[in-house]
């Protein structure tokens, strides 16, 4: 296996695990903002905001394949 089959492999997984688990991001993510209890709100609208466009969920799944 080549550094890049191995680079490819590992976006893969990441693409999967980010379709198998939208929903639980999504919602992790709502509950950040609501509680507004840390720091990290911005972030974590900047997140949301990034993988609710329609381009990105496109574009997981490209990635991801069949």
């Amino acid at each position: 296996m080549r550094v890049s089959d191995a680079r490819w492999v590992c976006r893969f997984k990441k693409c999967k695990a980010i379709i198998e688990n939208y929903v639980a991001i999504v919602e992790t993510l709502k509950i950040e903002i609501e509680d507004q209890a840390d720091k990290n709100v911005p972030q974590a609208i900047g997140i949301l905001t990034s993988i609710g466009r329609s381009e990105f969920i496109v574009l997981v799944f490209m990635l991801h394949g069949p």
